[in-house]
């Protein structure tokens, strides 16, 4: 009977089976490789660790990937059934990016640990460090619910604030409007006159929009009812005022007494119209807004810009000038508001400057009652709605 031969590759095998038997003997094998670090640059090439899991069960050893067009991805994948997956790399966008943050060349950690083990958390993407554009996203979460990576945005990049941070009318009961200004604010000169002025219509829109408010003010005038309720007749509209001298009452002793939640401002027509002089008025303007915020920094002021009148022709002024002097004033406010609002004052700007055809009384000054107080009422209502409760 022939002896088989072995030969050199199953003598290898027997040996290696043998060294196999005697290491593992009373206990089950584990391997012991852990995942190969990711490369410590970015590039197109660069990948995270393969996280084949180890001894201990943990994923690879993640990736920080830096610069370069195409970042690298995060950390590998997470071990075996039952390991901890592994925790996604860091990257960051390349730091002369101009237009985005890291969202576009980074990703978030790859796959946590198999089903049944906690999932790897998501990488971190970071803006690049010029970046103008948006932050980087969030990281991708692990399998099984890892968490995402939180994204950071570039060093440089200017955002919107959120919507709905401001709230100065109170959650519950009245919020207090202060109506402030000439005669205008009164409601002088309407036809046929009850002097509401476009009071009556704010009020009307908060009624029907079941809104809370009431008007403040050391004076009053108007209706005893709007829309089959009692009508708050307060208001601080001084016939004939300019800018100083609403300014001079500008004071929580005064006009702002009754620390109103959101203040309509409507000045300036006679200082266009009838003033000696009307050089300065947006600065006066401009030195106003500062005192009423100064003095109510929770609430809201609603500038407007004025309209042309035709009233203006027994004045200082021919109808041309005053024409002119409204179009200089109006197109200068725009500008006073934003340097507030940059500075983080609660200031915004409603447009009355063109009103709808037939909207004045015969004074050629006055709004009417059928058209253009009404038609002031929607413009402040549409500005301080979403504000109300």
């Amino acid at each position: 009977m022939k002896h088989a031969v072995a030969s050199d590759r199953d003598v290898a095998h027997i040996a290696r089976a043998v060294i196999v038997l005697a290491l593992c003997a009373g206990s089950a094998c584990i391997s012991t490789g852990n995942g190969t670090p990711g490369q410590p640059n970015g590039g197109a090439t660069d990948q995270g660790g393969a996280g084949t899991g180890g001894r201990d069960g943990i994923g690879g050893t993640p990736s920080n990937a830096s610069g370069g067009s195409a970042t690298g991805a995060g950390g590998g994948a997470g071990g075996a059934a039952g390991s901890l997956g592994g925790d996604g790399g860091s990257s960051k966008g390349g730091s002369t990016s101009a237009g985005s943050g890291g969202v576009p060349n980074s990703s978030g950690g790859q796959s946590g640990g198999a089903a049944g083990s906690p999932g790897g958390s998501g990488g971190n993407s970071a803006g690049g460090s010029t970046s103008t554009g948006s932050g980087g996203s969030e990281g991708r979460a692990g399998v099984s619910g890892g968490s995402g990576g939180n994204g950071t945005g570039g060093a440089t990049s200017t955002g919107n604030g959120g919507s709905g941070g401001f709230d100065p009318c109170p959650a519950t009961g009245n919020c207090k409007i202060l109506p402030l200004g000439d005669s205008i604010t009164a409601g002088a000169g309407a036809q046929p006159g009850d002097n509401g002025g476009y009071r009556v219509e704010l009020f009307t829109k908060a009624v029907n929009d079941s809104k809370h408010i009431t008007f403040v003010g050391s004076l009053s005038s108007g209706p005893s009812t709007v829309a089959g309720v009692a009508f708050p007749k307060n208001h601080e509209g001084h016939i004939g005022w300019k800018i100083d001298q609403v300014s001079g009452i500008a004071t929580t002793s005064q006009a702002l007494k009754d620390v109103p939640q959101i203040v309509l401002l409507f000045i300036g027509t006679n200082d266009e119209g009838y003033a000696s002089s009307e050089a300065g008025a947006s600065d006066r303007l401009g030195q106003l807004i500062d005192k009423i915020v100064a003095a109510l920094p929770n609430s809201l002021l609603v500038v407007s810009s004025i309209y042309p009148f035709p009233g203006c022709k027994d004045t200082n002024y021919t109808p041309t000038q005053c024409a002119t002097n409204v179009s200089t004033y109006d197109a200068a406010i725009p500008g006073v508001i934003q340097q507030r609002v940059a500075q983080g004052k609660h200031v915004l700007f409603v447009d009355m400057s063109t009103p709808p055809t037939d909207a004045l009384s015969t004074d050629g000054v006055h709004p009417n009652d059928t058209v253009g107080y009404p038609w002031m009422g929607d413009n402040w209502y549409a500005v301080i709605k979403s504000y109300l409760h």
